[in-house]
């Protein structure tokens, strides 16, 4: 079976907490949401290393998200990752995202970490 990642890129950490504290009131787990300052996954750092951990998402997907969000990179950007496991979640997380004014969101779909 498949999860989808829904990836929301925030101006900043303030923005992406909030995002992550109306998930959580909407109902969706603290274990399925995290977020990370996009130049702490280049660093590879143990907070994003952390990050990676709660959310089960292999390092090869975790690096495409990086990629993909390359473009966006400027000055502390901070991304928000919910794990869902039906489109209908991965549908509302985005609609949640979409409350908060992200720059960008992407959905992934990958293989649950074995």
């Amino acid at each position: 079976m498949k999860t989808l990642i829904v990836v929301g890129l925030f101006e900043s950490v303030g923005d992406a907490r909030d995002v992550c504290n109306r998930l959580h009131t909407e109902g969706v787990s603290e274990g399925n949401c995290a977020h990370m300052r996009l130049k702490e996954i280049d660093l590879v750092a143990s907070t994003s290393k952390a990050g990676l951990a709660v959310l089960s998402i292999d390092a090869l997907v975790f690096g495409n998200i990086r990629d993909r969000f390359a473009k966006f990179i400027g000055n502390g950007e901070t991304a928000v990752l919910v794990r869902a496991d039906s489109e209908a979640d991965a549908a509302f997380a985005s609609d949640v995202l979409r409350l908060f004014t992200p720059i960008a969101i992407e959905v992934f779909e990958v293989e649950p970490a074995r």
